[in-house]
């Protein structure tokens, strides 16, 4: 049984951080800018993470502590395995589901096959 979702996710310009129960209320939100990042500082994925980590730190301190929790990923590419090895550390992560919207050949079409 899990009893809080942590989500994580990246978009073109900002990074975000949701904390929800299994039911769907929202218990905290976090973006970049939220962490004192501001313009271009956003799309800094490592740094903007590290402030996530810390933030979360504070957190398990008074609700998160020792409690089940799922882990969304949404976009992170190759700072999904940073993100679990971190979170695991400190907390009692019990699911792991990855969405990647982002198409992986750009929205290309097929090749069209040519008829000899």
């Amino acid at each position: 049984i899990v009893v809080y979702i942590i989500f994580i996710s990246f978009s073109s310009t900002n990074s975000f951080l949701h904390i929800t129960d299994t039911l769907g209320n929202l218990k905290f939100t976090y973006s970049a800018g939220l962490v004192n990042f501001k313009g271009k500082q956003k799309k800094s994925r490592f740094l903007v993470l590290n402030s996530f980590f810390r933030e979360l730190k504070k957190l398990k301190i008074s609700t998160l502590k020792n409690k089940p929790i799922s882990l969304h990923l949404n976009n992170v590419g190759f700072y999904k395995h940073f993100i679990i090895k971190n979170l695991k550390k400190n907390f009692f992560v019990r699911f792991v589901k990855s969405y990647e919207t982002y198409p992986y050949n750009g929205c290309r079409k097929r090749k069209k096959l040519r008829k000899r």
